[in-house]
């Protein structure tokens, strides 16, 4: 074995973040509404880290091997995607 290819994976993910407005409720009330609520969610939206490949929460085996030679390799396996949420809560 080789530590050649040896990075440090150390990293901080922000995994979901939500921002909300709810309408004060005399505005809501004036459109006969109870409630009115916007929000925007964004899942997986940021990892601070120095790691150079796609995602440095790599699987911990390959192919269902599961020796002590593989652990934390990265075999390339796909970066978590970044999913934008818009949405309306209405209450009447």
């Amino acid at each position: 074995m080789s530590s050649r290819f040896v990075e440090d994976g150390s990293f901080f993910r922000l995994r979901n973040i939500t921002l909300g407005y709810s309408l004060p409720t005399e505005v809501a009330e004036r459109i006969k509404m109870k409630r009115l609520r916007f929000y925007v969610t964004v899942q997986n939206a940021y990892v601070f880290t120095k790691y150079r490949g796609y995602d440095p929460e790599v699987s911990s085996s390959h192919g269902g091997a599961n020796t002590g030679l593989i652990y934390g390799y990265d075999y390339g396996s796909y970066p978590q995607p970044r999913i934008f949420t818009t949405g309306i809560n209405l209450t009447f």
